[in-house]
């Protein structure tokens, strides 16, 4: 019996033996075998969606890696959507530049350029050539500005989704402003040291995305940004979904107003320790109690420490009908000392690691699941209303006043 030979290999048994060489090995090697090999090779370079090009890098030994062969294996992926350059580890090569000069595709929809340097115009012309894309990561790009990321928008705008530019140090309130305004739905701006002071984000201007593309609800993320104290939300057209300040450590108070809050869901501010005042206002600035967040499912204030009373009660009193998970372990400051409210959607509630809390008259409703209290805490006068039997309540004393449904 003869020995098969390599151009004897079924289609489908070559095709599982081309999957196991990298990606450079294919465009190097096996193109050149035969003509069945070819054909093989560039069907399977042709199924491929999902590239990171620094992945590669890491694990081909076979060749030194250089622009030409970037080039040429950029050449055979027609169908490409997402390409990552993330933690690309050779430094003689200029990978960011390859791929924004070289890459043209209406198929790209992902581009990672994290940790690169390249210009504005390289930029440009990268999102002329691939005009569909619709999430867009720009982390620790050191020349990424309000500038280069309004030219991105408008080049984008009927298919931008998605930024990420945190540790960029030239990204400020102006660049924040520029991606709500363009309707970007989700916005990503950890560790912005530019970001400081008051940071106010208000209306979008009538000159920018019109009000019929904009979305639905937008996700801010501007954690860990140290050097912001206080963070405004004005006007009803940046329709704010999710709101997340984990660790801003000099935030003093979150300032929110009118018809901004009707799509708010969500509020995460953990380990924000100097954060000491919530405000609802309406849009003539004072402070309205009667103001509703109807929609608002989520408070986080894990370690918020400053926090009192009075901005926390008036926050759970704005979102009554909707809250279902609350979360204050750690508000422990002596300006926190009693709690009043009634939450009948309310599924959890944490109140461990507050200290000073001596009072607590809390309504729920069938929905409640879990009630955590501190044993170190005061909690001298605790009236629970409509708690279903069903409800886990951990740390609970018997002095505690509870009726259950």
């Amino acid at each position: 019996m003869e020995c098969a030979q390599r151009h004897d290999l079924p289609d489908a048994v070559l095709a599982l033996i081309l999957r196991r060489l990298s990606m450079f090995e294919l465009v190097g090697s096996a193109l050149l075998v035969n003509k069945q090999w070819n054909q093989v090779t560039r069907r399977e370079l042709g199924e491929v969606r999902f590239l990171d090009l620094a992945a590669i890098a890491r694990t081909s030994k076979t060749f030194i890696l250089d622009a030409f062969r970037i080039v040429k294996l950029l050449a055979f992926l027609p169908r490409l959507k997402s390409i990552s350059v993330h933690n690309w580890p050779l430094r003689n090569v200029d990978v960011a530049a390859v791929v924004l000069r070289y890459v043209k595709s209406e198929h790209i929809r992902q581009v990672n350029l994290s940790g690169h340097v390249f210009e504005q115009e390289q930029l440009k012309e990268f999102l002329l050539a691939c005009p569909n894309v619709t999430h867009l990561v720009l982390a620790r790009c050191d020349k990424v500005d309000a500038k280069m990321l309004r030219q991105a928008c408008d080049l984008l705008k009927h298919s931008l989704m998605s930024v990420d530019v945190s540790e960029c140090p030239k990204i400020d309130r102006d660049a924040i402003q520029v991606l709500l305004a363009a309707g970007v739905e989700n916005v990503r701006a950890h560790s912005c040291a530019s970001l400081t002071g008051a940071v106010s984000l208000s209306t979008v201007s009538a000159g920018h995305k019109r009000a019929s593309v904009l979305p639905s609800g937008v996700n801010l993320d501007l954690s860990h940004c140290k050097n912001m104290k206080q963070l405004q939300i004005l006007g009803s057209a940046l329709r704010i979904k999710t709101l997340t300040m984990n660790g801003a450590i000099s935030l003093l108070e979150i300032y929110l107003v009118d018809e901004t809050l009707l799509q708010l869901e969500s509020i995460i501010a953990a380990q924000c320790g100097k954060l000491s005042s919530i405000r609802i206002a309406s849009s003539e600035g004072s402070v309205n109690e009667n103001l509703s967040l109807p929609k608002l499912a989520s408070l986080n204030f894990y370690g918020a420490r400053q926090l009192g009373s009075e901005s926390v009660g008036r926050i759970c009193h704005a979102s009554s009908s909707s809250l279902r998970y609350l979360n204050l372990n750690g508000v422990c400051g002596p300006e926190f000392r009693t709690l009043s409210a009634s939450l009948p959607s309310l599924r959890e509630c944490d109140l461990r690691g507050c200290r000073y809390l001596e009072a607590v008259h809390l309504a729920f409703g069938p929905s409640l699941e879990a009630l955590m209290f501190s044993r170190k805490s005061p909690l001298t006068d605790v009236v629970l209303c409509a708690v279903p039997r069903s409800a886990d309540i951990t740390g609970a004393r018997p002095s505690f006043q509870i009726y259950f449904l």
